[in-house]
């Protein structure tokens, strides 16, 4: 039986920063292994530090959108996969590893780059998701 990811659950894993929330309108996305043991990755996408206004207001629909999107494009190659929804304020799905585009070097980009988001679009477009 797979395990549950609560909010107590979630509190208390390591977390390794991923991405820093540059103001309060965004989340503060973190990595950490779930189930402990396992090293299995998983991101985590968390609002609980952003004022209750904005949350209330916005980011629990952004959040519950991303969820929505998320489950449609289950299996499809190239996009996480979701895994636990802990509370309104959060989102854990499954850790893809790869390298930014922005960080590579023209010349150093490999070739058929280009052409891989094509078949990712195609599928999400027939799931629903634009």
């Amino acid at each position: 039986m797979r395990e549950k990811l609560t909010r107590r659950k979630l509190e208390a894993l390591p977390r390794a920063s991923l991405h820093v929330a540059r103001n309060w309108s965004k989340a503060q996305v973190s990595r950490a292994e779930f189930p402990v043991g396992s090293k299995r990755c998983v991101v985590i996408k968390d609002l609980r530090s952003r004022p209750l206004w904005f949350r209330v207001l916005f980011g629990r629909v952004f959040l519950r959108r991303e969820w929505r999107a998320l489950r449609a494009l289950k299996n499809v190659g190239g996009v996480p996969s979701p895994i636990a929804r802990p509370d309104a304020d959060c989102i854990v799905m499954e850790f893809l590893s790869g390298v930014p585009l922005d960080k590579l070097e023209s010349q150093n980009v490999p070739p058929g780059v280009v052409s891989i988001p094509e078949p990712l679009f195609q599928q999400a477009h027939a799931r629903g998701v634009t």
